[in-house]
């Protein structure tokens, strides 16, 4: 019987969606902006209003603080910090999460601080564990969840993992046939309907609403979010997972032959998904790449760590759905019609043993809080104050004086709710009410400014070009700066080996930039105006050399032993090595007796050079040609390797006055609501700096300036390297200490004001030579050199690819240097590399630009859902 009421339930809620999608419509106010709304009464669990600003569930509310982590070493330290400090709850949400990962470096100094044994010894203390893990679509993704859910429950019982059960159970699975069938039976298998209002708002927002009736086009659970005892909380784009630990030099070779314990990326976390995806990832020592040939992949992917009152809408998010989930198999913890109010949402059953967690921070909402209105040019809409009680080791702290708001995309097949978009509402009005800069940091860039786009849906595009023309028109100086990768992070030669996929979002992301009729370039342009004086796109890059000198040649015949079997033991060992699966989080090894102690006790730590010099680029970096080689083994020339840094951020700073930041691409999936589900978070804070913006004082906020700072410096090589043995106060969690950062120094200055002209000479000249070194050293893909097949295969496809098929090998390794271009040999090449500063290069928007349809270019004749790829 309780079966029969679920299905039935089921059911109606499958009506009540689809005469949704038939009903999405607009509301207008003010001239401005607004969000679209869906009818509906609010969902039980959902403590929502729709005078919250962007429709989010969630208010705006003040009394927060918060952090920002640059970069992943950071934000994971603070992150086992806070594991290690938790007493009561640990909760995660994330679309990939690998038990083996580790989350302080080197792995063979920090063996406790691999994550399945901070949550066991959490579990082992007392501490409830409750973790939201996506259940991938294995038809095109094996991140193996089933393996992290069995792995980390036989830990100890207080450690339960939910899946995603929308595609598994008996109920799910009937309840989508039943949806595929109602949507079977509409034209062209779609719900398709374009609104009809005059409001302004209509061309800013998706017009269409689009599901596919076809079960291979999935969506996910993409929510990156640990919560800790309900009062700090660490969200962003960041997956505990392999292949995401970085630091800001981003050292791509990891070969360190005379001291494997210096090792950084053990098994799997040496990645290069542009070269091999991960395989097999429930095997977390098996790895394509050789060390001593291949390199990996740099990663960037800003996060924050916060807590105040804000939390509590984090809880609720993860309390809805962790109910949901659990109701879909009828298992214990989902309750009845419980109004998740912050403060009763500490009152609601999550852990599946049913006991009650005790709230630890009672307090968060004292009784008669109230509401107020906020007059600044962003924060219009309610306000929920609440208490300060932090501090920061900035002497300029932010105290408590944070307005944060949760924003979300969410629908019944994700979360059990009505479909919630307050992210691109979000996005939309904060581009709207942009007064001079637009700092955009992504791994996506799909959108449209017209429905000629169709599959596109999303009008971020066209608030852009909107807000660029009003500038343009007015003579104002007003400038949209990108950063994003250069390919989707698909292995595999673009033309011949690569995922379709590669080359399908390739071509959505070009004619959302600069190609197809009505990108945001050409729409600039169509105007009378040059979009290049307004709009910019970039990507990054790091080089490095990959340690094989003489050195290792000597430790491997003085051990007889390979390096490479020597990693593999030394990677065993730490328990992300090779042979069979994951050791338990209590296993030991007699050391002694291994290939990696034979190997060790044959190795010379003097004299030797670095396992990498990827610091060379940077500030207070060792000049490139003082880094000693040994010859005797490997040429040094053919030491040197290439990649892009993969940009994983999903980030918007604009004004350097507000932030949004979470887990949302730039893309339909994200943005929707009724694709993917996400969670983010808008940043205001109270705290003025002094600045300028294009020469003029100009008062920027403390949260927003010092990210954005920090970043461009990042980029321009224009901070010191980072050392992950010795953490400083950016480290730690926030309510340990807040951001520590250079203000007014030397360099903080270099990008202080990204209106003015130093600012731009100095970003743009480093880019232009970064890219011309790079492509003389390496001749990387994409390039504007390439603008079709044939030049392709002339530039760069006979040197350093094979058609598929062919059993011949390049003349070139991936990666590597381009020999024909340095007859002179090696020096040549450091004297070529010496020029590069940072990470920074131009986007070649050109690549390919002669093929008239990357998208058919990848399929073919091949069946496809593009929807899959907006």
């Amino acid at each position: 019987m309780v079966l029969e009421s679920t299905f039935k339930a089921g059911l109606n809620g499958l009506e009540d969606e689809v005469n949704e999608l038939k009903q999405t419509s607009l509301t207008e106010g003010d001239g401005e902006v607004q969000p679209y709304s869906h009818p509906g009464d609010d969902y039980p669990l959902l403590h929502c209003s729709n005078q919250h600003r962007y429709q989010s569930f969630a208010p705006r509310r003040t009394g927060n603080n918060t952090k920002w982590y640059s970069d992943t070493c950071g934000y994971f330290w603070a992150l086992s910090v806070a594991i290690e400090e938790a007493r009561h709850n640990i909760w995660i949400m994330g679309w990939w999460i690998s038990p083996e990962m580790y989350l302080r470096r080197p792995p063979s100094r920090n063996i406790q601080y691999r994550l399945d044994r901070m949550l066991q010894a959490a579990a082992i203390r007392g501490v409830e564990i409750n973790i939201i893990v996506n259940h991938e679509s294995t038809s095109y993704l094996s991140y193996a969840s089933l393996y992290t859910k069995f792995t980390l429950e036989a830990l100890h019982e207080n450690i339960v993992v939910v899946r995603h059960s929308y595609q598994m159970d008996p109920v799910s699975a009937s309840l989508k046939l039943e949806h595929d069938t109602r949507l079977g039976n509409l034209t062209d298998s779609r719900v398709y309907e374009p609104t009809n209002l005059s409001s302004p708002a209509k061309k800013y927002l998706p017009t269409t609403k689009v599901f596919t009736n076809d079960p291979e086009v999935d969506w996910c659970n993409h929510e990156k979010l640990c919560v800790v005892d309900r009062t700090i909380a660490f969200m962003g784009g960041v997956d505990i997972c392999f292949g995401r630990w970085d630091i800001n030099s981003y050292p791509i070779a990891d070969a360190n032959p005379n001291n494997l314990e210096n090792i950084l990326f053990p098994g799997q976390d040496f990645n290069n998904a542009r070269a091999f995806d991960f395989t097999q990832p429930d095997h977390p020592k098996e790895n394509k790449l050789n060390r001593t040939t291949d390199c990996r992949m740099g990663w960037t992917d800003p996060a924050i760590c916060l807590e105040g009152p804000v939390v509590q809408d984090l809880v609720a998010h993860f309390i809805q759905r962790w109910n949901f989930e659990q109701g879909l198999t009828h298992r214990q913890g989902l309750q009845p019609e419980y109004n998740l109010s912050p403060v009763e949402s500490q009152q609601c059953y999550c852990n599946s043993t049913g006991n009650r967690p005790k709230p630890y921070w009672p307090t968060m909402f004292p009784t008669g809080t109230g509401f107020e209105q906020q007059g600044d040019q962003y924060s219009n809409g309610t306000v929920d104050q609440g208490p300060s009680r932090h501090h920061c080791a900035d002497d300029r702290d932010l105290r408590g004086g944070v307005s944060m708001q949760i924003v979300r995309s969410v629908s019944r097949w994700s979360h059990g709710t009505p479909t919630e978009h307050s992210i691109v509402d979000a996005y939309i009005d904060i581009i709207n009410k942009s007064e001079h800069f637009l700092y955009f940091e992504h791994q996506y860039f799909i959108t449209a400014t017209s429905q000629e786009q169709y599959p596109v849906l999303n009008k971020i595009g066209t608030s852009i070009v909107d807000r660029i023309l009003r500038a343009a028109r007015s003579k104002q100086k007003f400038k949209v700066v990108v950063v994003m990768p250069a390919l989707p992070a698909f292995a595999g030669d673009v033309q011949y080996d690569s995922s379709p996929g590669t080359l399908a979002i390739m071509g959505f992301q070009y004619n959302s930039i600069s190609r197809g009729g009505n990108s945001i370039m050409q729409k600039v342009e169509e105007a009378g105006f040059e979009p290049k004086d307004y709009i910019s796109f970039y990507n990054l890059r790091s080089y490095d050399r990959i340690n094989c000198s003489a050195s290792m040649a000597n430790a491997e015949a003085k051990s007889g032993i390979s390096y490479e079997d020597a990693r593999k033991a030394h990677d065993h060992e730490a328990g992300s090595g090779y042979q069979g699966h994951g050791e338990s989080p209590t296993t030991t090894f007699p050391w002694q007796d291994s290939h990696f102690a034979q190997y060790q006790q044959a190795t010379n730590a003097a004299n030797t050079p670095s396992a990498s010099i990827s610091s060379a680029c940077i500030h207070d970096g060792p000049a490139l040609t003082s880094i000693p080689w040994d010859p005797g083994n490997m040429a040094e020339i053919d030491a040197f390797v290439s990649e892009e840094v993969y940009v994983h951020s999903k980030l918007l700073i604009a004004d350097d006055r507000v932030v949004i930041i979470g887990s949302a691409n730039l893309e339909d999936r994200s943005m929707l609501g009724y694709r993917d589900s996400e969670i983010g978070v808008v940043i205001e804070d109270s705290l003025a700096i002094n600045s300028h913006m294009n020469g003029e004082p100009f008062k920027t906020a403390h949260f927003a300036a010092g990210l954005r700072r920090k970043l461009f410096r990042k980029h321009l090589g224009l901070l010191p390297p980072q050392d992950p043995t010795i953490p400083d106060d950016n480290y730690l969690p926030v309510d340990r200490c807040g951001n520590v950062y250079d203000w007014g120094s030397v360099l903080d200055l270099l990008v202080e004001d990204p209106l003015s002209n130093e600012f731009e000479e100095l970003w743009s000249n480093t880019a232009r030579i970064n890219t011309e070194s790079f492509e003389k050293v390496f001749r990387p893909m994409p390039s504007n050199a390439v603008r079709n097949w044939e030049q392709y295969h002339g530039y760069y496809g006979q040197y350093f690819d094979v058609r598929k098929g062919s059993e011949q090998e390049p003349e070139y390794r991936y990666g590597h240097v381009f020999k024909k271009n340095f007859p002179g040999g090696v020096q040549d090449v450091k004297r070529e590399l010496g020029e590069i500063r940072g990470t920074l290069v131009e986007m070649p928007l050109d690549f390919l630009v002669e093929v008239s349809d990357l998208f058919k270019e990848g399929f073919g004749n091949l069946p496809y859902h593009a929807e899959i790829y907006t």
